[in-house]
C-alpha cells in the first residue's frame, strides 16, 4: 500500500527590477561641474542580495559600485556624468547583478553643452597716439554655441616696449547667445616709435581666439 502526499510552497530568493531613473537627459556644460541623477531599484522576492553595478564608463561613472538590498526593500545608486567632452553623451547601460539572483539593467544618457566664441574684427587699430596719451578701443566677443564660457582672459605679446604698453580687459563668462565687450588699452609714452601685439582672448572650455593690436606715437610735444 502506497500514499500520495502533496507538497506545496513558494521559492526562496530575489527579484530585481528599477523602480525609478532620474539619470536620463544629464545636462552639463563643457569642463564644468558634472550632472548627476540616481537609480532606484526593488527587491519584490523574499530573500536579501547585494547588487553589483557595471556597464558604465567613459563620461559616466556611479557610485556606490553596490548595494545590499533587503527582501522587500530598495538601495539607490548614484550616476554622474563628467563633462569631458561635448556632444550626445550615451546612452550607456547600467546593470544591476545580484549573481545568481538575478539582475536588472536600466539606461543612462545625457549631453554636454560647449560655447562657440568669435570675434567682431581682426584687429584693433589705434593709429596715431599723441605722446603721454592713454586711449581704449573695443571689441566684441560673441557666443553662439550651447554653453557658457567660462574663465575668460586676455593677455597682450609683447605687451609693452619704449613707445608705450598694452593692457586688456573681458568679462569672466559668457552665456549662449550673449555678447560681451574686450577692451585694449594702449599708453604711449613721450617716446616716438610704435607697437604692435597680438591679443589672446582664452579660457577653460573653448580654443584661444587672436586678434592684432597696433598703435604708433605722433610726433611734437608729449600731453
Amino acid at each position: 500500500m502506497s500514499l500520495s502526499v502533496p507538497v506545496s510552497g513558494n521559492g526562496y530568493g530575489s527579484a530585481i527590477s528599477v523602480v525609478s531613473n532620474s539619470a536620463t537627459g544629464l545636462s552639463a556644460t563643457l569642463n564644468d561641474s558634472s550632472a548627476s541623477g540616481s537609480v532606484t531599484f526593488a527587491n519584490s522576492g523574499n530573500a536579501p542580495t547585494t547588487l553589483s553595478m557595471s556597464g558604465l564608463g567613459g563620461a559616466f561613472s556611479v557610485s556606490p559600485a553596490s548595494c545590499a538590498i533587503a527582501a522587500g526593500g530598495t538601495c539607490s545608486v548614484t550616476v554622474t556624468m563628467t563633462p569631458i567632452s561635448a556632444g550626445a553623451q550615451g546612452p550607456q547601460t547600467l546593470v544591476a547583478s545580484g549573481g545568481s539572483t538575478g539582475q536588472a539593467s536600466t539606461s543612462v544618457s545625457g549631453s554636454v553643452k560647449a560655447p562657440a566664441l568669435s570675434l567682431s574684427a581682426s584687429t584693433i587699430a589705434f593709429g596715431t597716439v599723441s605722446r603721454g596719451l592713454i586711449v581704449s578701443r573695443s571689441l566684441t566677443v560673441t557666443n553662439s554655441g550651447t554653453g557658457t564660457a567660462l574663465g575668460l582672459s586676455s593677455s597682450v605679446s609683447p605687451a609693452s616696449n619704449t613707445a608705450g604698453r598694452y593692457s586688456s580687459d573681458v568679462c569672466s563668462s559668457l552665456a549662449p547667445g550673449a555678447s560681451c565687450s574686450i577692451t585694449v588699452t594702449y599708453s604711449a609714452t613721450c617716446n616716438a616709435g610704435s607697437l604692435a601685439g597680438t591679443v589672446t582672448l582664452s579660457g577653460i572650455n573653448f580654443p584661444a581666439l587672436s586678434f592684432t593690436a597696433t598703435a604708433g606715437n605722433a610726433s611734437g610735444k608729449c600731453v
